[in-house]
C-alpha cells in the first residue's frame, strides 16, 4: 500500500494553539517547582533540607494521586473532561496562593498544587489526541504542543531564577508562576471545546 500523506503541525488552529497553551503551562508550572521548591521553602518558610525535600516528595506524590483520578472522575465525557481540565488548573492556582500566603504552612499548599498538576499533565496529553480528527492529526498536534510547550518548561525555571537573582526575593518569582497558573484555566477551557484539528 501506499503512505499516508504527511500532515503537518497545525500552525493555524486556534484549537490546536489552544492544547499547545495548556501543555506549555502546566509544564512551566511543574519544572519551575521541581527545580526551585526546596529551595524555596528552604529560604522562605525556614524548613530545613530534609523537610523541603519531604515536600518535593509530597508534591510528586499528589500529581500521581491526581493523575489517578482523572479518569475516574471523567470518564469518557468530553464535558467532563473540559471541567475536570479547568478545575485542576484552578487547584494549581489554589496552592500557588497557599504558598504565597501561608509560607509558613506549606504542607496543604504542596499538596493542592501537586493534584492539580497531576490532573493537568493528563488531560492535557489526553486532549492531544481527543481534540485531534484522526491520528495524522494527533501525530502533527502532538509534535506542536509537546515541542514548544517543553521549550517552555525548559525555559521557565531559568527566567525564575533570574528574577529571583534580580529582585532577591521568591515573592517575585513565585508571583510570576502563579500568573502562569491564572491563565491555565482560560487554555484549558479553550482546549476541551467540541471541535476538532483537521488536516
Amino acid at each position: 500500500g501506499t503512505a499516508a500523506p504527511h500532515v503537518r503541525p497545525p500552525w493555524r488552529s486556534p484549537l490546536a494553539w489552544a492544547v499547545t497553551a495548556f501543555m506549555g503551562l502546566q509544564s512551566v508550572q511543574f519544572y519551575v517547582l521541581l527545580s526551585w521548591l526546596p529551595t524555596v521553602l528552604h529560604e522562605r518558610s525556614g524548613a530545613d533540607a530534609a523537610s523541603a525535600g519531604w515536600l518535593l516528595s509530597l508534591l510528586q506524590v499528589a500529581g500521581v494521586v491526581g493523575s489517578l483520578l482523572v479518569p475516574v472522575v471523567t470518564g469518557r465525557s468530553a464535558t467532563r473532561a473540559r471541567r475536570a481540565a479547568v478545575g485542576s488548573s484552578l487547584l494549581s492556582l489554589l496552592g500557588l496562593v497557599g504558598l504565597l500566603a501561608l509560607p509558613q504552612a506549606p504542607a496543604v499548599p504542596v499538596a493542592v498544587t501537586g493534584l492539580g498538576m497531576g490532573g493537568s499533565v493528563v488531560l492535557a496529553l489526553a486532549a492531544m489526541s481527543s481534540r485531534a480528527a484522526d491520528g495524522r492529526v494527533a501525530v502533527a498536534l502532538s509534535g506542536m504542543a509537546q515541542s514548544l510547550g517543553y521549550l517552555a518548561a525548559a525555559l521557565g525555571p531559568v527566567l525564575v531564577g533570574a528574577v529571583h537573582t534580580a529582585s532577591g526575593s521568591w515573592t517575585p518569582p513565585l508571583l510570576l508562576v502563579a500568573a502562569v497558573a491564572a491563565v491555565q484555566p482560560l487554555a484549558a477551557r479553550a482546549a476541551g471545546r467540541d471541535a476538532l484539528v483537521r488536516a
